[in-house]
């Protein structure tokens, strides 16, 4: 079942941990353990990017590998594991380090 947590102490948290600019907000696959940004998606998978539109990838629900097959991981935290996070309802991955799930910060 996955940690039920508010949005307001979901976004507090991100703050935190990596500022105000969300686009540098770190999410961990719970399958692979890849830890994207926005930003590191831009910057390294630019050449992916047409298939990575806005509103096609949503960093805090899907693992870059279901844009990226070479990656080999396919999560999505809306899927048949939900979670591990679920933010006022909707299923979502823990921040970097997992501070929410795990031993991080």
């Amino acid at each position: 079942m996955p940690r039920e947590v508010s949005r307001e102490e979901w976004e507090s948290k991100g703050r935190d941990l990596f500022g105000a600019d969300q686009a540098t907000w770190r999410f961990a696959c719970p399958a692979c353990k890849r830890e994207m940004s926005i930003e590191r998606v831009r910057s390294e998978f630019g050449e992916h990017l047409p298939r990575l539109r806005e509103g096609d990838f949503r960093v805090e629900q899907e693992c870059l590998g279901r844009y990226v097959p070479t990656l080999g991981c396919d999560w999505a935290a809306y899927g048949l594991f939900q979670g591990p996070l679920s933010i006022d309802g909707v299923p979502a991955f823990d921040f970097g380090g997992l501070p929410f799930t795990g031993q991080g910060a």
